[in-house]
């Protein structure tokens, strides 16, 4: 099995993209819509580089010095999901009554006996709070405040790959 780092060079040098403009109502689309790995990394990639300037190799060399920080900061050199894993566990503690003294009633919690969060999950809801920011940055022409637009798409695409790798086992 190739290293998770392998598995991204590989991720990035397949992406094939076509160098049109695309609006940001079509943008936000797709990424609501599409959640194949080579369509959302291209997508992206043709948003960053007509829409906002930057080059190819720009674009996957800081996606790559993102992924080597955050993974620094968030996780054990050993494993680099242990964030995940650690939220993951902290999130089912508190989602079940039995486990957790801080319990929250939610609707949905009576239909079952145990709710438990993995890592697929994790990074859907990270994929998804993306998502929700871009498009009310993108559709309402809100300056970004926080992080650059630019950031948010690169960090869009890291957990996508991210969210492939865990999927294909790939530490």
């Amino acid at each position: 099995m190739i290293s998770f780092n392998e598995f991204v060079d590989r991720g990035l040098d397949n992406i094939n993209y076509p160098v049109v403009g695309i609006r940001n109502e079509i943008f936000i689309s797709e990424l609501e819509q599409n959640f194949g790995l080579n369509f959302t990394l291209s997508i992206c990639f043709c948003y960053l580089v007509v829409n906002k300037g930057m080059k190819d190799q720009e674009i996957k060399e800081k996606m790559k010095r993102t992924l080597a920080s955050k993974a620094h900061d968030y996780s054990s050199s050993s494993d680099r999901y242990s964030n995940f894993r650690s939220s993951n566990q902290y999130a089912t503690r508190f989602l079940n009554k039995d486990n957790h003294p801080t319990y929250v009633e939610y609707p949905n919690t009576k239909e079952f006996n145990y709710i438990s969060i993995d890592n697929r999950m994790s990074l859907l809801i990270l994929l998804g709070t993306k998502v929700s920011r871009l498009k009310e940055l993108l559709l309402s022409n809100k300056q970004a405040k926080n992080e650059p637009i630019e950031d948010s798409i690169i960090d869009f695409m890291n957990y996508r790959l991210l969210l492939e790798g865990f999927i294909n086992g790939h530490q």
